[in-house]
């Protein structure tokens, strides 16, 4: 729509600046089949030229006035579909790969703890471990908080998230809260170790449980995005214009 209008207003632009030019032919041509005494002066005609010209100025002038919002607003959306578009089929995909690598590593925590509750010589391999998932969780968690700077930039444009876009970065949001407090759990179990509280397997079990539910979660919901397709001008309005989709 926003190309149309555009379209339409170059095109308004260029056809006054073709009547100009052939008011400009017309009047010489007048000039010279019906000439007065003095149509031929050199002064006269420049007179005349030079004002047309000055009209035709003011004429292209205006009309590149008018046409100057359209322009900006055309920009301004097609920066934020651009950023829309990075979002969906970029951020999102790292975010799905990243929860994989997450779930991966805390179920990996999960039973290496349980076989050392149990006995077994894994104790020296957690420390290292779980740093590692540290470090994804930062990376995920540094990833949302890129994306919804991503979705500021897009305010200041004037444009803003859809009803649909805004639930799935309200659920992505979530989902890192799951695993913020999936991790604190992990911290708490990990520090009991030493005391070999059986009832800690439990803790670590529904630590694994809850990590691969969320994560399950996630990836759906991302796959879910991906196969609908949804056009990118759906995910994003004017915020001149109501809309509750």
């Amino acid at each position: 729509m926003k190309n149309i209008e555009l379209i339409h207003s170059l095109t308004k632009l260029f056809a006054l600046i073709i009547i100009t030019v052939i008011i400009v032919f017309v009047i010489l041509g007048l000039l010279i089949i019906f000439p007065s005494k003095d149509a031929y002066s050199f002064s006269n005609i420049t007179d005349i030229l030079s004002a047309l010209s000055t009209f035709g100025t003011l004429v292209v002038a205006y009309m590149a006035y008018k046409a100057a919002p359209d322009w900006f607003a055309q920009k301004s959306y097609v920066v934020a579909t651009d950023t829309i578009d990075e979002i969906i089929y970029k951020d999102l995909k790292k975010l799905k790969t990243l929860s994989y690598k997450l779930t991966t590593n805390i179920k990996g925590l999960c039973h290496s703890s349980i076989m050392s509750i149990q006995g077994s010589s894994f104790t020296h391999t957690i420390d290292s471990n779980f740093n590692e998932t540290l470090n994804i969780f930062m990376e995920f968690e540094n990833l949302i908080f890129s994306m919804e700077d991503k979705i500021k930039s897009i305010a200041r444009k004037k444009y803003l998230l859809s009803k649909n876009a805004n639930a799935t970065i309200d659920f992505i949001s979530n989902s890192n809260n799951v695993y913020h407090n999936i991790l604190d759990q992990m911290v708490n179990a990990l520090a009991e170790i030493p005391y070999s509280d059986k009832n800690l397997e439990g803790i670590f079990k529904k630590i694994r449980e809850d990590t691969t539910s969320n994560h399950e979660k996630l990836k759906n919901h991302i796959d879910e995005i991906h196969k609908s397709n949804q056009p990118l001008h759906d995910l994003i309005y004017y915020t001149h214009k109501n809309r509750d989709d």
